[in-house]
């Protein structure tokens, strides 16, 4: 089932990104950032899940995770790195960069979206890991 285009998410929303065990940085307390590995760009931008499709209130960061999985091989070390979509476009515009984070659904993660635009130079996507602060959320499956 084909889920219609809503457009660019709100800036208020979050959006989650799983890092797989080797792809985020951590120390002895834990997780840091995502590592640059882990933005992983398609031809049509960076996959993460938007957190606030799936309601009712408040959204179901549960829901979100499990949608994720179900297209990927999540491993329980690996983490759901989560970031405000203002933070993305706030880090974009410091560096003069045209982002946009825009819902992408897919039939099997309806809450699948794009952050569109952002380069694939190394130190550009290094930028980006700030809008992921810790705590990540850990698998745990």
């Amino acid at each position: 089932m084909k889920v219609s285009n809503l457009g660019p998410l709100p800036p208020d929303d979050t959006v989650i990104l799983y890092c797989s065990p080797t792809k985020f940085e951590k120390d002895d307390s834990g997780y840091i950032a995502p590592s640059t590995d882990a933005f992983r760009r398609d031809d049509d931008g960076i996959s993460v899940t938007w957190v606030e499709y799936f309601k009712p209130p408040p959204p179901s960061l549960d829901q979100a995770k499990a949608a994720t999985a179900s297209g990927l091989t999540v491993k329980k070390t690996g983490v759901f790195a989560q970031a405000n979509v203002s933070a993305i476009l706030l880090l974009a515009k410091k560096q003069n960069l045209e982002v946009s984070v825009v819902h992408d659904p897919l039939e099997m993660n309806h809450g699948h979206s794009l952050i569109k635009g952002w380069p694939v130079d190394e130190a550009i996507r290094l930028l980006l890991t700030k809008a992921f602060p810790p705590p990540a959320e850990p698998v745990g499956v």
